[in-house]
């Protein structure tokens, strides 16, 4: 079935307000309309004819339009195609404006122009444009995820290594607390030893002194010479000498004897 053409007069009423902004901008570029009253010419782009009875094929009259209570509009059959098919520019390119759309020429090479067409194909995109925006979208997304991810680690390794000079200088105290605590363990070592060779010496002059008054008292002491006293002595000396240096830790526990 054939598409039924509609008259000029018809068209207009379809997007009426888009299309008397349409014919006032082809007013400005050099259409011209007649009226009652008076006929505006400019530089002429379609003929215009200003009868009363318009012999042209299609006509257009608005009403209170650019001022004027009522505009005359007359084409051929070639002037109204050139306007329909100027109107369908004006009204992609308002679209595009009203979308916030540009016109940009660029070059692309082929194999991401094919690539774009499969991706297009391939998730259903009506259009190209659509299919950028949809990436661009896609990328943007994940190159701001990327980029939070990327601060929250700087974040964690600002905190680790903050954290890791704490330690650092926490080791570096604790070995300096060792080293004083080690020089006081060998000074209490000292301390120590000193004490227990004082005590010693108390102790084997007390049982000295306790032995030779034994041996004073005794008859063995009228018979002896010095060497045959100090024998006696040290015998008698010997068993708890011995034992108190054991119990001190200055020789084995299973050492016999002294010399």
């Amino acid at each position: 079935m054939a598409n039924i053409k509609l008259s000029a007069q018809r068209w207009v009423k379809k997007e009426e307000n888009l299309k008397r902004e349409f014919l006032m901008l082809m007013v400005r570029r050099g259409i011209y309309f007649s009226n009652d009253q008076s006929t505006f010419r400019k530089r002429e782009v379609f003929q215009a004819i200003s009868e009363v009875i318009p012999p042209a094929p299609h006509y257009i009259i608005l009403k209170d339009f650019m001022g004027k209570i009522e505009a005359h509009f007359y084409f051929t059959e070639d002037q109204f195609e050139k306007l329909k098919q100027d109107y369908r520019i004006f009204k992609f390119n308002q679209k595009n404006k009203t979308q916030k759309k540009v016109k940009i020429q660029a070059y692309i090479n082929k194999e991401t122009h094919d690539k774009l067409e499969s991706i297009k194909s391939e998730f259903g995109y009506k259009t190209i444009d659509r299919c950028l925006k949809c990436l661009i979208d896609q990328n943007t997304s994940y190159t701001k995820k990327l980029k939070e991810r990327v601060e929250s680690l700087n974040k964690n390794l600002k905190e680790l290594e903050t954290l890791k000079a704490k330690i650092e200088q926490y080791n570096s105290d604790l070995v300096a607390e060792i080293n004083v605590l080690n020089e006081r363990s060998k000074g209490l070592k000292k301390s120590i030893a000193q004490y227990h060779e004082k005590k010693l010496f108390e102790k084997l002059e007390y049982h000295l002194q306790s032995a030779m008054r034994e041996l004073v008292s005794s008859d063995q002491f009228k018979i002896t010479d010095v060497e045959t006293l100090t024998k006696l002595i040290m015998e008698q000396l010997r068993p708890e000498v011995l034992q108190d240096i054991k119990m001190k830790g200055f020789i084995d526990q299973d050492e016999s004897g002294i010399t």
